[in-house]
């Protein structure tokens, strides 16, 4: 078995290093282009597709409580729900670290 040089290893070390960071350029340029394609496609895309309208909540027509019969209509309540009161825990008392 042939000696190791440490020519050979050196000129291997570079070939390493110059392949390395072929690669890694290489894998910059695809991220860059892939991104550029698709953000180019959702710009396209985005102006053929209709927009999404959210329904606007109505409140319920009011009536006047009474009818033609004569029997006032039953009118729902309307309450809103409240939440309970907020509390929050007294703080520690903290002494000075001088005295």
């Amino acid at each position: 078995m042939a000696p190791h040089r440490p020519v050979d290893r050196d000129n291997g070390m570079r070939r390493i290093s110059s392949t390395t960071r072929w690669l890694a350029g290489l894998g910059v340029a695809l991220v860059a282009a892939f991104s550029g394609f698709f953000a180019a496609k959702a710009a396209s895309s985005s102006g053929s597709t209709p927009s999404v309208n959210t329904p606007v909540a109505t409140a319920p027509p009011v009536t006047d409580g009474g009818s033609s019969s004569g029997s006032p209509s039953a009118q729902p309540s309307q309450t809103t729900p409240t939440s309970p009161p907020v509390t929050y825990a007294p703080r520690p008392q903290t002494r000075s670290h001088g005295s």
